[in-house]
This record gives C-alpha cells, structure tokens and sequence, in this order.
C-alpha cells in the first residue's frame, strides 16, 4: 500500500510542475515515482535494487538541473499504458488463463463457467482501453502542447481507469447478484496482494493432486 500511495503522487505533482511552471515538483513527482517502485525491493534489501535505484535518482537530479526532466517525465505515460496492455494481453494467448480470472480464482478458487467468461471479457476490455490510452498518448504527444499532453496524461488517463475500474465492480455486483462478492476494500486487497508465481505453484499443485 505504501508504494501504491508513493505513486499515486506522480501525477498530480507532474501535473502541477507544468502548469504552476514549477520544475522542483518535476522532481519530487519523479521521487515518488521511483521511490514506489523500488520501495518494496528496498524493503527485501536488495543490493542491486538498492544501487538502481539511488543511480536513477541521480539521473533525475541530472535531468532536473539541465532543465530537461519534463521530458523523462512524459515516459511513464507511455511505458506504462504500454507494459499493462501487454500484461493483459498476453493472457489473452491460447492456453493462457486470462489475468482478471487468475486474480478472483486466486483469492476465491475456482470460478463458475458464467463468471469466468465474464473474466476473460473484462480482461478484454482492459487490453481495448490501455491499447487506446497508449495510442491516444503517442498522439497527444506528438501533436498536443505541454499542457494539453500533461492534462491529459495526469489527469483524463487516470479518471479513465478509475472510472472502469469501479464501474466494472459494481456491474458485476449486480449482474451477479447470487455471488458471494466481495467488498471494495477487500477487492482491493485482493488486487494488491496478487502473486502470478504463487497462483501457478498452487495451480499446478492443484493439478498434481488430482
């Protein structure tokens, strides 16, 4: 949870950076960012995490003093669309079980058929709408002003997930009124404490058993 509200920061200072003019909350956005990142390889007291980690703060510092951060800055909103379709989208592939269904049967076992096509929908519907947020980023980029880009990127990108993320909690609340759901909260949780590793060890523990 800590790295999650570390990176939480991240837009909302990198917006404010841009259009107070203010390039020292570039700087601590970037702080934030990086800190939430590595923070949890911090904690297991990693040596090479560790030396990473301070190595590409003091590229930001570099970068802060040259007066060239912004544009390291305008990365994430690219990487990170990116990387999470690719996520979703490979567990999409043949034989794969699709990430949103590997998430509730890791917390809940094993899922209904209704329930787990509605899963492999939703993993779906995530792939279409980081695929257009990469796509409509690479435009704003390439045509939109600072401004525009960083409204975009920090602010709209953001709401948009949000806004199909507890819209899609909600819709399964009720298009599955029969289910035992589980609250926002714990969803969260469940969300958080995810491990891919563990679910294939104990999935194809599972499978040895019977």
């Amino acid at each position: 949870m800590p790295s999650i509200l570390l990176i939480a920061g991240y837009p909302i200072l990198s917006h404010l950076s841009i259009t107070l003019a203010y390039p020292i909350l570039g700087f601590v956005a970037f702080f934030l960012l990086i800190s939430g990142i590595f923070l949890p390889l911090i904690q297991q007291k990693r040596p090479v995490a560790i030396v990473i980690y301070i190595a590409l703060l003091c590229i930001g510092f570099v970068c802060f003093k040259a007066g060239i951060l912004h544009y390291i800055l305008s990365i994430p909103a690219m990487v990170i669309p990116i990387s999470l379709f690719i996520v979703f989208g490979q567990t999409l592939l043949p034989r794969q079980v699709p990430l949103v269904t590997a998430v509730g049967e890791s917390a809940r076992g094993p899922l209904t058929e209704s329930m787990r096509r509605y899963t492999r929908r939703v993993t779906q519907l995530w792939v279409v709408v980081l695929g257009s947020m990469a796509i409509s980023t690479g435009a704003f980029m390439l045509f939109a002003s600072p401004n525009t880009l960083s409204v975009m990127t920090n602010i709209v990108n953001y709401l948009i997930v949000s806004g199909v993320f507890v819209g899609e909690f909600y819709y399964r609340k009720y298009r599955f009124k029969d289910h035992n759901h589980p609250t926002f909260s714990e969803y969260l949780k469940i969300i958080v404490r995810y491990n891919p590793r563990k679910a294939k060890l104990h999935k194809s523990g599972s499978n040895s058993n019977r």
